[in-house]
């Protein structure tokens, strides 16, 4: 079995070699340089030696990595890369002739890498730092002087990424005769295992890890792991020994995860055994983190935790024995996993861990004595108590008050009044561990702590007695409110602002206003304020808005609410003073209390810097009915940036009034060029929001589907709804053009012209009026110039307009006489005509059917050049 790892081990130069003398193992120049500093500083082991003892020329193996450049492909470029250490302990220089060196897998031979072309697209990382190939080239042949030392890096490239590979072996040259090794072998001589198996049937395995876990050694590991489960022991500790260590930190993914994960991402690591149920690692060399579910601090903890999953599995019988007979691990794992269940049953079994060695397992047992139903625990509980460490005599105490026996609960009561054993333990201690519902027995100790020099005490103490409900609780509560310490006060306000009988209503409202007219408002003032919504407390709530009042928004939202319409006034005179999420609060109590104050604070709103403000101004004014908003809005657009008046123009296009309407065609009038797109967006909004709305659109569907005649009708139909929307004109001329009903389109394009002059559909079919007459020659002028086509130039039914409008001028032209000047305009028209229509089709126009079908196109049809565009626009109907 060979392995690599699927990710960067450490990618390393093809050969990297330096010599130094034996007394200087160390210099501190370069990449190599400090890789072999921190061999010699020890943050990195020494190798281990290849050749035989005595040797002159002593070969180590100081590192070996596997680098695949892509785990999820196969076909990637992978290296195999060592680092060995020769050390010339003879009289004369010796030649490594690094070169030469071979690596054998299986049937095939490696060469060391000599050229870039051979290491594929990656580059070559040191450290995960990108390294120079030609700089870090080295020599072909390494003379290592006399009693000298050499580093030599042997990079094999193209090595395959399968998980299961013959056995690896290196042969390198020397001067003084080849040094020949099984890598396979020697790596897995590196690892040395120890297994004990503990537990039911011997089912956990202890393996104990000593050497080095590698790339090439990992499936040794997984054989040795599999093998111990297989044997029965299917839940495993692996604890690493001291002086353990990994090829590489990166093996803890594989390690930690690789159960877990997608086996892709660890494809060239050994698959984990099905035989393997659960695992726990303890002391991962590099690994320090063990918030992980299987990571442990010691073999007994790892013991513990499978134990957490095993005992589930285990009968009570089984479970006793092994807490009396078994393995101390495992006795240890059962106490903590499955004691208080054998206590109830059997305290006997408990007992003996209370004079143990082991201080966690002291603890164990004393919290599973809480369940013991046998008087015969209370003894050794109090015996623990009285004379254990705090830590215990605190397990204790609990244990006793927690416990089913009732006298042994009073004897925990009466116990802790002994002051030696208050003071051991400390009072607060004691008063947080209590359970909330602490019993009836408790009270008379407690009552005493009322009076206790310590505010905590105090205050906890009264916690305890009202949440255990005792029958003076306003009494209680009282006292405490007139308590020398805040803390103990806050505890009894606490506790009336979560809940508070009809008898305690007074006293919530004499503290509350007592706190509030001490100053600033904290934040239980302002809740109790809130609830209590008093019309008393307004002078109160005032004085702290006008304190702070860019601070208090929660202050104006409440006195408002209070104070209701009455106090309007005196918000809208510190308007101004607030922050802009306020004063939107402001403006839309103002609108739902159908005050009229609101629409010039809106108005003045709709330029504000703050986004989110003028939003809910311009939304609160799209629902105004009030006449005089439109005319302000109007003015407000003609003061505004481009960015607000968009948006001013929505907000009256949302009114969806005629008289909104009517504004903004009067904004269109008098609009600048660049802005009168700000207009139409209102107008498109507005036709949205018109209760012909729906009409329309169903006007044109029947336009589109060919029904002339009830298009004509609704569109009709819808005028008497809104007379002032020229889209419905506009509609409606285009379908008498197509009825040829020529003067009623005319009247209706001129009408929609008057209610919007930019109107480019009004505009192109008032042309095409004036084409069929054969005023051809002022219907072009109309539709094609500059101005227009800067206009609309991007405009795909302008564009498919004005070529109608060359289709029916050409109408005309073909019936003058024949002669040069008509057929060169003839030539001209159908050259324009058909521009127009391919831009339009650049612009997106797609309804194949209509020009298939238009009137207007027909002089057309028989041009090459239509019919090409035509196999471009189906007709889909």
């Amino acid at each position: 079995m060979w392995s690599m790892m699927a990710w960067v081990f450490w990618l390393v130069p093809l050969c990297l070699s330096a010599t130094v003398s034996a007394q200087d193992e160390a210099p501190s120049g370069g990449l190599l340089g400090s890789f072999r500093r921190a061999i010699v500083q020890g943050s990195r082991p020494m190798g281990r030696a290849i050749t035989p003892p005595g040797a002159t020329l002593v070969c180590t193996r100081d590192a070996i990595q596997v680098y695949t450049t892509n785990a999820y492909n196969k076909e990637g470029v992978s290296y195999l890369a060592i680092l060995l250490r020769f050390q010339n302990t003879g009289p004369d220089p010796v030649t490594v002739f690094s070169k030469r060196c071979q690596l054998t897998v299986g049937m095939e031979t490696f060469l060391r890498v000599q050229t870039r072309e051979e290491l594929g697209s990656q580059p070559l990382l040191i450290d995960d730092d990108p390294v120079d190939v030609e700089t870090l080239q080295g020599q072909s042949e390494q003379v290592i002087p006399a009693r000298s030392v050499a580093w030599v890096w042997l990079v094999y490239a193209k090595i395959p990424t399968e998980r299961e590979l013959p056995e690896i072996s290196l042969k390198m040259e020397t001067s003084t005769g080849p040094i020949e090794v099984n890598l396979t072998q020697f790596e897995n001589a590196a690892l040395s295992f120890q297994v004990e198996r503990i537990g039911p049937q011997n089912c956990i395995g202890i393996v104990r890890l000593t050497g080095e876990l590698n790339a090439l050694n990992a499936s040794r590991f997984m054989a040795e792991l599999s093998a111990v489960a297989e044997q029965g022991a299917s839940r495993l500790v692996v604890a690493f020994q001291k002086g353990a260590r990994l090829g590489d930190p990166r093996l803890s993914n594989w390690l930690v995860y690789g159960r877990e994960q997608d086996s892709e991402r660890f494809m060239a690591l050994p698959i984990w055994s099905g035989a393997i149920q659960d695992i726990a690692f303890v002391a991962i060399p590099g690994m320090a983190d063990e918030s992980e579910e299987n990571l442990a601090s010691s073999v007994d903890d790892g013991v513990l935790i499978l134990s957490r999953h095993l005992v589930g599995q285990l009968d009570s019988q089984t479970l006793r024995q092994q807490l009396a007979v078994g393995h101390p691990m495992i006795r240890r794992a059962v106490l903590f996993s499955a004691g208080e269940m054998i206590a109830n049953d059997d305290h006997l079994l408990i007992l003996p861990f209370l004079k143990g060695p082991d201080a966690d397992a002291r603890l164990a047992a004393i919290r599973a004595l809480k369940s013991a139903t046998d008087p015969a625990v209370i003894p050794p509980l109090e015996e623990t108590l009285l004379s254990g460490p705090s830590q215990e005599a605190f397990a204790a105490l609990l244990s006793l008050n927690g416990s089913p026996i009732p006298t042994a609960r009073a004897r925990a009561v009466a116990l802790i009044e002994a002051p030696a054993l208050q003071k051991k333990l400390g009072v607060m201690r004691i008063l947080k561990e209590l359970p909330l519902s602490v019993q009836p027995e408790w009270h008379p100790w407690l009552r005493t702590l009322l009076t206790d020099k310590s505010a905590n005490v105090r205050g906890q103490t009264l916690q305890l007695l009202l949440a255990a409900g005792v029958t003076d609780r306003a009494e209680l509560l009282q006292a405490a409110l007139h308590d020398p310490q805040i803390s103990v006060r806050n505890v009894a306000f606490d506790t009336l602002l979560v809940h508070r009988t009809d008898g305690e209503e007074s006293l919530f409202r004499e503290e509350t206003l007592r706190r509030s007219r001490q100053g600033t408002l904290d934040s239980r003032s302002r809740i109790a304020l809130r609830e209590l919504a008093d019309p008393d407390t307004l002078p109160i709530i005032l004085k702290a808005i006008d304190q702070n009042p860019r601070e208090n928004d929660d202050l104006v939202n409440l006195y408002m609410r209070i104070g209701g319409p009455a106090v309007s006034a005196e918000m809208i005179e510190r308007y101004n003073q607030f922050t802009p999420d306020t004063r939107s609060d402001i403006l839309q109590r103002l609108y739902l209390g159908s005050d009229p104050a609101w629409i010039p604070l809106a108005i003045g709103g709709l330029e504000h810097e703050d986004d989110d403000h003028a939003e809910t101004c311009r939304n609160l004014l799209a629902e105004a009915t009030d006449p005089t908003v439109l005319p302000k809005l109007a003015a407000a657009w003609k003061r505004s940036s481009d960015d607000r008046g968009q948006s001013i123009c929505y907000t009256i296009g949302s009114i969806g009034t005629e008289a909104a309407l009517q504004t903004l065609q009067e904004m269109l009038k008098s609009a600048p060029a660049l802005r009168k797109k700000e207009v139409q967006l209102g107008i498109t909004v507005w036709n949205g929001q018109s209760p012909s709305n729906e009409i329309i659109q169903e006007a044109y569907s029947l336009s589109q589907s060919d029904k002339w005649e009830p298009a004509v009708e609704l569109f009709t139909f819808a005028i008497e709804l809104g007379p002032n929307n020229p889209r419905i004109y506009s509609g409606r001329g285009h379908a008498r053009l197509r009825l040829s009903q020529f003067d009623e389109a005319e009247a209706d394009f001129r009408r929609s012209m008057e209610l919007d002059p930019d109107n480019h559909n009004s505009l192109s079919g008032l042309a095409i009026c004036k084409a069929v007459r054969g005023q051809y020659l002022d219907a072009i002028k109309m539709v094609h110039s500059n101005a227009m086509l800067i206009q609309f130039g991007k405009e795909q039914i302008y564009l498919y307009n004005v070529a109608c409008v060359y289709g029916r001028s050409l109408e005309h032209v073909l019936k003058e006489p024949a002669s040069p000047q008509r057929d060169a305009r003839v030539h001209q028209y159908q050259e324009q005509a058909m521009r127009f229509l391919k831009s339009a089709v650049q612009q997106g126009f797609d309804d194949g059917h209509l020009l298939a079908t238009d009137p207007d196109l027909n002089t057309l049809r028989e041009l090459p050049a239509f019919q090409k565009l035509r196999d471009r626009v189906p007709d889909t109907k």
